[in-house]
């Protein structure tokens, strides 16, 4: 990793001291950012922890893009607000969690209506003494359905509600997200996942 070109150091100065002073010196106290893709081969042992990106929402329709890609995304307003999944590119990944409960549609939205979910959720009572504790519901089997709509009582939405998706495809086609997960519900509990935002 050097902090000069190659078309630099070969064509422009071939100083001996210029590679060295193009060297990255990654060590202990030496904070070091690298701005380009880095592809690491082999076993990585990494100490120290490891923080994800947080995308907070504030209430808005926020798309999300590739750079996010292994974010955690948390609904932060009890409002109407969303996040909006970026082109797929196989491999992918987001965690979507209620750190609010929702007081209206909370949603989850693939890029266009040719992208869909494949998979499905738990859905528990937040009192254990409903008649129907628990139930599940899954995507169509088509991969067709791009909306997922959490409005806070019986598609869930609660807080402490979560989901995980991933891109299982890197082409615009439907079963396009992975998508699991458990959601919180009060009442009659029903499907989160539909064509079209609930």
């Amino acid at each position: 990793m050097g902090q000069k070109t190659r078309a630099f150091l070969k064509n422009d100065n071939r100083d001996f001291h210029n590679v060295l002073d193009s060297m990255l010196n990654i060590e202990d106290g030496n904070a070091q950012t690298v701005t380009s893709a880095v592809t690491v081969t082999g076993k990585t042992s990494l100490s120290g922890g490891h923080l994800n990106t947080v995308v907070l929402n504030g209430g808005a329709d926020v798309p999300l893009t590739a750079a996010n890609s292994g974010a955690t995304c948390i609904f932060d307003t009890a409002g109407a607000s969303g996040f909006i999944l970026p082109a797929p590119e196989l491999g992918m990944r987001f965690t979507f969690i209620s750190a609010i409960t929702a007081t209206a549609d909370h949603f989850i939205q693939c890029a266009t209506n040719d992208h869909g979910f494949l998979g499905g959720m738990i859905m528990v009572q937040l009192t254990s003494t409903a008649a129907d504790q628990c139930d599940s519901f899954s995507a169509a089997t088509d991969g067709n359905n791009d909306f997922i709509t959490l409005n806070g009582t019986t598609s869930g939405g609660l807080a402490g509600s979560m989901i995980h998706v991933a891109a299982i495809l890197g082409t615009s086609a439907a079963k396009t997200w992975a998508v699991s997960g458990h959601q919180i519900c009060t009442g009659a509990m029903v499907t989160p996942f539909a064509d079209a935002q609930l």
